[in-house]
């Protein structure tokens, strides 16, 4: 009989439809979860896309952005400074130029 209840209990754990991983991102997801379901509705009918979605959205937890103006203007002294290394990479670019 005990056999018999392992038995059960396995194979309920083996029938799980659901990814625990997607579970907690949906979960974590706050007001945002009913436009992830959305989603994961949308591509129920294509099982390749549904998996892909399912995959992103599961691996979705800790990956975000920050907007703020201190992070725009930072942007922009990252981009001043890739142009410059740019310049510098030019065989073209004389930087000792007398003005």
């Amino acid at each position: 009989m005990r056999t018999f209840f392992f038995f059960l209990l396995i194979l309920s754990a083996g029938c799980r439809h659901t990814d625990p991983d997607l579970e907690n991102a949906l979960r974590q997801a706050g007001e945002n979860r009913s436009q992830l379901e959305q989603v994961l509705d949308h591509y129920r009918n294509d099982s390749l896309k549904y998996k892909a979605a399912c995959f992103l959205i599961a691996n979705m937890p800790g990956h975000y952005s920050i907007l703020s103006d201190e992070l725009s203007n930072y942007k922009q002294h990252l981009l001043q400074y890739d142009a410059y290394l740019k310049a510098l990479a030019d065989p073209k670019y004389k930087y000792n130029q007398r003005r």
